[in-house]
């Protein structure tokens, strides 16, 4: 109505008579009845920017509008040239018909990648791609002429938009591999490392050094150990075996508290964590896992709330990263992690590991482990410290690459 207004107002002004032809007043009086559908008829789509989506040799690109719709559009710019024709192009957040084929999706996104200037394109398109389908990357190889539907295409073209701005790539599929096991991540949580996997490998190696008796002991009456829950206690009988526990102190997606109960069936475990978020990216993880009866997801500072002498085995990967080599770290780490879970403190850099050594050995039971994963450069400073927190004679275990990186020791 505000188009056809006009137009009949400049005719006039013009010393044209300002009566309208039989096709405006044939459009005209639908508008009367439904202005919203004639706003959307007359207009268009709305002006939004264009960008450099997937190209156009290769997209099938089609309008969203219906034949119907697309037939009275070209109709009224007919009639007024004033108004603007409909657009030919869909903006870059519209939608795509049958966009391009798996092999041609590849292609394209590792040149996407490539040019961003990462190390491996090529594995991270394919990445990408099989995610985007939800296919095995042996799939894509298999059936390089599968199409992607629209929706796939879109989704695909924006997580190429945001690798190619260094987000990680665990972050964009919601998944990561962690000794064994596919874990759901996201923002908020670090993302499991390789190097992490030696934390496990300690604790596993020390759990299978222990003895049957100390491993499981015996419930005996009157010596109730305080590692079994309240609610537990009056199911439990003389001679029935309890089960030991490990914590793990920033558990985060709770990777490390998982695979080492996956690999130690008769171990219970506790997983503390400050942030709320990274709590239920843990749950999410310990419930695809079937793991809801033996792991205890809890929100606190480091140990703090532990009982005295109630637990086996604590693990943590605590902050590492030096002030002096924040600037160092690649982008994907520094500007999408969470700063928190990586930077010690500037004043102090052993209050983490400090504090997490004071908790352990109030709540470690008599030779029970402590383990935690650091950097090259705090490990010697750590070890030649924990004597004084309580942990004599401890060890650095060195991972595949040569650096020093786990720092394990057992209670006196």
């Amino acid at each position: 109505m505000v188009g056809t207004k006009a137009c009949v107002a400049a005719s006039a002004a013009g010393g044209v008579q300002p009566q309208a032809s039989a096709n405006a007043r044939s459009f005209a009086q639908p508008a009367r009845r439904n202005e919203r559908d004639t706003a959307e008829s007359v207009f268009g789509l709305p002006n939004r920017p264009t960008g450099d989506a997937f190209p156009a040799e290769a997209s099938g690109v089609v309008s969203r509008s219906s034949s119907v719709t697309a037939a009275r559009q070209r109709r009224i710019c007919t009639d007024f040239p004033c108004i603007q024709p409909p657009r030919t192009r869909l903006p870059k957040w519209g939608y795509y018909t049958a966009p391009m084929t798996v092999g041609e999706a590849i292609a394209w996104v590792g040149a996407r990648l490539q040019a961003a200037g990462l190390s491996e394109p090529q594995r991270e398109a394919q990445a990408l791609v099989a995610a985007c389908l939800g296919w095995e990357r042996a799939r894509l190889v298999a059936h390089p002429e599968a199409r992607l539907s629209a929706l796939q295409a879109h989704r695909l073209e924006r997580w190429a938009r945001r690798r190619a701005q260094r987000e990680p790539l665990a972050y964009l599929t919601r998944r990561a591999w962690f000794y064994g096991l596919e874990l759901i991540v996201g923002r908020g949580a670090l993302i499991p490392r390789p190097e992490t996997e030696l934390l496990v490998e300690v604790f596993l190696g020390w759990a299978g050094s222990l003895p049957p008796s100390v491993r499981f002991p015996l419930l005996r009456e009157g010596n109730r150990p305080d590692s079994v829950p309240p609610a537990r206690r009056g199911n439990l009988k003389e001679g029935v075996s309890c089960s030991p526990i490990l914590v793990d102190a920033g558990t985060g997606t709770g990777a490390i508290a998982l695979a080492c109960l996956m690999h130690a069936p008769r171990w219970l475990g506790v997983g503390i964590d400050r942030s709320r978020r990274a709590l239920r990216i843990a749950q999410a993880n310990r419930h695809a896992l079937g793991l809801q009866a033996r792991l205890m997801l809890v929100q606190g500072d480091w140990l703090r709330g532990l009982r005295t002498g109630s637990v086996d085995a604590v693990l943590s990967n605590p902050p590492y990263v030096l002030p002096d080599e924040w600037d160092t770290l690649p982008p994907e780490v520094s500007r999408y992690e969470p700063r928190g879970a990586l930077l010690v403190p500037a004043g102090d850099p052993l209050r983490p590991y400090r504090r997490i050594a004071r908790g352990a050995h109030r709540s470690l039971r008599p030779s029970g482990l402590l383990a935690l994963e650091t950097s090259p450069r705090l490990a010697p400073i750590i070890a030649e410290q924990l004597p004084a927190w309580g942990f004599p004679s401890p060890h650095i275990v060195r991972d595949y690459a040569g650096a020093m990186r786990v720092v394990w020791a057992v209670r006196a």
